[in-house]
């Protein structure tokens, strides 16, 4: 955990250093390697996420609710594309979000 927390606070410092060679000699260099591209790959994701506005749906929204809040995920800006008071369950409906338009849009091909 430490390697992935230090990882996100960038490439060069004592820390980093340090929490890769404890990791290294946990798991060896594939396990290294796993964890790397395992932290690169949900920083990629976020990124999608945040960039295209995609939010929780109102069940995930309602169950994460306390977790989001004790880890301080709230905090990051891509929060903002959830609004926490939507904990209604009939939004999960596809008719309620615009993905049904857009599979609308491109059923009538």
């Amino acid at each position: 955990m430490a390697f992935a927390a230090e990882a996100f606070g960038g490439r060069e410092s004592p820390a980093l250093d340090k929490a890769r060679e404890q990791l290294l000699a946990i798991v060896g260099v594939d396990g290294l390697r796993d964890a790397a591209a395992t932290i690169a790959v949900f920083n990629g994701l976020v990124r999608v996420a945040d960039g295209t506005g995609i939010q929780l749906d109102p069940n995930l929204t309602t169950a994460s609710a306390q977790a989001r809040e004790e880890l301080g995920l709230n905090r990051f800006a891509g929060s903002a594309n959830t609004d926490p008071a939507n904990t209604d369950p009939a939004n999960t409906d596809p008719a309620n979000t615009e993905f049904s338009s857009i599979h609308e849009l491109f059923s009538q091909q």
